[in-house]
Order: C-alpha cells, then structure tokens, then sequence
C-alpha cells in the first residue's frame, strides 16, 4: 500500500473507531447521570479528567520525538524501547504524585468518596503510559487501525462492566474500577500487536533518558501546559464548588472531550506527511497539505458548532435527563472552544514538524495564566458557567497566537474559501432544524442531509480536493 492510501486508511479505520467510542461513551454518559445523580456522576467525572492528566503530563514531548525520529528515519536503535522505559519510569513517579496531592486537594470530610475513587483508579496511569509510548510506534509506521482495535476493544470491555455494575446497584468505586479495566486491556492489547514486529521489553537506560528529555522536554512542557489549561476548569470546579458543578459541566465536558477527539486521529495521519516535507525543505508540499487539512477540518468542525449549539437541550435531555439542564448554557459555549481546537491542533503540529517547540511552550504558558488565573477569580462566582466562557476564551487566545507564529515559522496563511462555504452550509443546516419537530434522532438526521447536500451545492467536494489528500486516484 503507497503512502498516500496508507494516509487515507489510518485516517478511515481511526474515524472509524472514534465513531464507536463516541457511541460507547454516550451509552456510559446515560447510564452513569442515571445511576450516580449529578453529585455522584461529577465524582466520576472528576477522577477520569483528574488521572488522565498525570498520564499525559508524563509524555515530556518523548512519544512525539518517536514519531517524528522514526518517521524521518533519523532513529537511534532501541529508541522506542528505550523510550517505554523512561515513561514507565516517570509514570510511576507520576502515580505517587497524583495520590499525594489528590489527598492535599480533597482532604474535607466530604471529599472522602472522590479520594478514595482516585486511589482505586491510580493505576490508570501506569496503563495509560505504556498505551500512549506505543501508540506512537504505530503512529510512525502509519499502522493506527490497530490503535483503533485496540481502543474500541478497551472501551466495549469498560462499557460492558460499568453497564454490569449499573444493573446491580454498585457504587461509585465499581465503576472506576471498570475503567480501569479499560485502560488494562487496551495497553494489553496494544503490546502484543506491537510485539509481532518489534520487541515492546522496555529497556531502563538512566544514560539515555538525559538525551531524550533534552529533546523532548521543550515540547512536552509545551503539550503539559495545553493539557493543564484543558482539564484545570473542571479540576478546579470540583475542588472549588464541589462535585454537583462538577456533574453539571462534566456532562458538557465530556461531550466536548468526545468530539475533539475525531481531529485526533487525522493529526495522526498528516503529521508523518508534515514531517517528511519540512525535513526535505520541501514548502510547497508542506503548506498544500497543511491548506487541505485545514479545509477539511473546517468543515467537520461546522456542523458539530453549529447543530450543537441549535440542539443543546434536547442533547442534554436525551443524554443526562432532567437533573443536568443546567448543563445546556455550558454545552453551548465550551463547543464553540472545541470547534476552535480542530485548528488549534493542526497549527500545533505543523509547528512541531518545523522544530518550533520551544515557540509552543511560551505560547501554552501564556494561555495557562489566562485560563486558570481567571477561573480561579471567577469561579468561586459564576461557577460552571465561567470554566465554560474561560475555556472557550483561551481558546481563542490560542488560535490568534499560533496563526501568527505558523505565519511566521512555516509562511502558512490559510485560504478561507472552503471556509466560507462550510459556514453558509452550516447556516442552512440551522434553518433546516428550525423547522424539524423536535426529536434528536430526526433532527441529527436532518442536519447531517441539509450539511451535506448544501456543501454538494456549493462543490465544496471539488474545492476539498479531499481525493488527493487521501491518495485516491483520478
């Protein structure tokens, strides 16, 4: 398979897999609202942002240097190996860390049920790291339809069982376990598709992990800083007013989470492509394939703007119930920020394919002051609906940074003619669901055939040139 249809594959088999997982976790988001009461599903929620987040914290920029060591073919022998064993390491440095100062930030008498759910989930992030180091072994290769396997079968393992425990009657702590079940199997399986070709023994070599985080370090305190401005709203909420607003905007959260999500798997698929043409110095393709992933980023990111702002309350309803319709105002505004990081992301990795990491990491700070220093002062007031207009806010402030900073490092400014029609067909897909009877299964299937025939009128196809992006021949 060319390299071209090996692009179009990852990205076919990971659009695939975040379908499922997207389906599994809205199934889990009804089935928890329901069991758990909004105080209880805010604990939850509370604890799969909270772990998570030291689990990336500890990629210190290694899996990304992988990537694009291994993609360029500047590789040092046992690199990835070499590599598993330095996040392990750090990873259990980060597993202590995280039970420490979850016991500093809920040690009231009433956080008791959220302490002891993070101690039952610690170790999440262990699974999580080994997971992520391989990932990336598979990113390099263009082989992520066996990351897709891997993910879908890990979430139908931790669905199932939550789904179980629910049926039962079980609490709270049954229902972390089961996602750490979830975690387990993925990397389980993760390992052992990896290990058909490659040896997935980590290798613990102090001498080598100084080189590896002197070159990664730059861009993984870059990616720490986007991953603490990303969950600190919804770890201050539940530390600041507790976990009934962190149930409230957990549900907008988590529907935020699951959506940008879908980006994911096509940064994974260009990144190699951005890689190879910046190390050729080859600009004209290097900037043809940013434009023609930012038109097709745009126009996914329009309809899931626009339809979920239209249709936030009867996606709450069917979603969460009558407890969480509180979660409607902040559904409508952090989606607005999700539309905003599909670019966000692409700009991001073209700067790390042109070796701007050090640029990215003054840009994340800055946005790091921003968001936490104003949830910290508006929070304890407005509560939920100021992480919503915060995270939305930083957001923005990213986007207008790394639009100068791509200007200047990569001399990318983006065409918006695709853009423009992705909007007007959005627009029109709006007007369609005003006059839809207000059914969410009718209406989602209306807004996706106003989208797509207004986009067909417009020939947004042929200005996509989407056939090329993905190596499909003429």
């Amino acid at each position: 398979m060319n390299l071209p249809r090996r692009v179009a594959w990852n990205t076919v088999t990971q659009a695939a897999a975040r379908i499922v997982t997207l389906a599994l976790s809205v199934l889990t988001t009804y089935l928890l609202t329901r069991h758990l009461g909004v105080s209880g599903y805010g604990v939850y929620v509370t604890v799969t942002v909270y772990l998570p987040f030291f689990a990336l914290f500890v990629d210190a920029g290694i899996t990304t240097l992988v990537v694009r060591s291994l993609s360029t073919g500047n590789a040092q022998r046992d690199l990835f190996r070499e590599s598993l064993g330095l996040r392990l390491a750090l990873g259990l440095a980060a597993t202590l860390v995280a039970f420490v100062l979850a016991l500093l930030l809920y040690r009231g008498t009433t956080d008791s049920v959220t302490r002891n759910a993070i101690a039952i989930g610690l170790p999440m992030i262990l699974f999580m790291t080994a997971a992520s180091a391989t990932n990336g072994l598979f990113q390099a290769r263009l082989e992520m339809d066996r990351v897709a396997v891997s993910e879908i079968t890990g979430q139908l393992v931790a669905t199932a069982l939550i789904a179980a425990f629910v049926v039962n009657g079980l609490s709270i702590y049954w229902v972390v376990a089961a996602a750490v079940a979830g975690t387990f199997v993925n990397m389980t399986m993760l390992l052992l598709l990896a290990r058909r070709t490659d040896s997935v023994r980590p290798l613990f070599v102090p001498r080598r992990w100084g080189v590896m985080l002197r070159q990664g370090l730059p861009l993984g305190v870059a990616l720490m800083i986007a991953t603490v401005y990303f969950r600190a709203d919804l770890i201050l909420l539940s530390v600041l007013k507790g976990p009934h607003a962190a149930g409230i905007y957990g549900v907008a959260y988590r529907l935020l989470e699951a959506v940008i999500a879908f980006p994911g798997f096509f940064y994974v698929s260009i990144f190699p492509l951005l890689s190879r043409a910046a190390g050729r110095h080859d600009l004209e393709t290097f900037r043809d394939v940013t434009q023609r992933a930012f038109d097709v980023l745009v126009v996914a990111a329009v309809p899931v703007v626009f339809g979920t702002v239209a249709l936030a309350p009867e996606i709450v309803q069917a979603l969460a119930g009558d407890r969480f319709r509180a979660s409607v105002a902040p559904l409508r505004v952090v989606i607005v920020g999700g539309g905003l990081m599909f670019v966000n992301g692409l700009f991001t990795f073209v700067l790390i394919a042109v070796d701007r990491q050090v640029t990215l990491l003054w840009t994340g700070l800055v946005a790091l002051v921003f968001n936490v220093a104003l949830n910290l002062a508006l929070i304890p007031r407005y509560s939920y609906n100021a992480a919503a207009a915060i995270a939305t806010a930083s957001e923005v402030l990213t986007l207008a940074a790394l639009s100068v900073l791509v200007l200047r490092f990569a001399g990318f400014v983006p065409g918006f003619r695709v853009a423009v029609k992705a909007a007007v067909a959005g627009a029109f897909m709006v007007a369609c669901l005003a006059f839809t009877p207000s059914n969410l299964a009718l209406l989602i299937v209306v807004g996706a055939c106003a989208y797509a025939l207004a986009l067909l009128l417009l020939r947004t196809h042929g200005s996509l040139q989407l056939r090329q992006l993905l190596g499909a021949k003429r």
